[in-house]
């Protein structure tokens, strides 16, 4: 779940993202203990609705029920697919454990809200996605 305060509209403004994802359950073949995880995080910008479909550089924590964590850095591209928004995240864990490893994160949610608010006709207070995390390479 992502939530911006205030909420996005159709013109930049200074807001604050909060972040929260639970992973779960998880498999591992070469860490058998790694059943799920959690990543959280809050940062501010300037942003409208129109940015959710621009392609970002981003980093992202996640912490493993192990205790252990991983920090990976990755691109994410926004793309609406009839009446969802789908965001592809690629990158490499560069820290922590399966550093090296390729990741590809696939997070789906409903695009009505986005697209309401890009036609100027409503704000993007939260969006509520499913997510789907792969760490391959390890």
């Amino acid at each position: 779940m992502t939530t911006f305060s205030p909420a996005l509209t159709g013109t930049p403004q200074a807001v604050t993202i909060s972040t929260q994802a639970n992973y779960g359950p998880c498999v591992s073949l070469t860490h058998p203990d790694i059943t799920s995880g959690t990543a959280s995080g809050q940062t501010s910008s300037q942003l409208s609705c129109l940015d959710l479909l621009k392609q970002v550089q981003n980093q992202q924590k996640i912490t493993w029920n192990s205790g252990e964590t991983s920090i990976y850095q990755a691109t994410t591209t926004a793309t609406i697919v009839g009446a969802l928004v789908v965001n592809v995240t690629t990158g490499t864990v560069t820290e922590g454990l399966f550093e090296g490893a390729a990741v590809q994160q696939v997070q789906i949610a409903p695009a009505t809200t986005i697209l309401a608010c890009t036609l100027g006709v409503g704000t993007v207070p939260s969006v509520n996605s499913t997510v789907t995390l792969q760490i391959t390479g390890v």
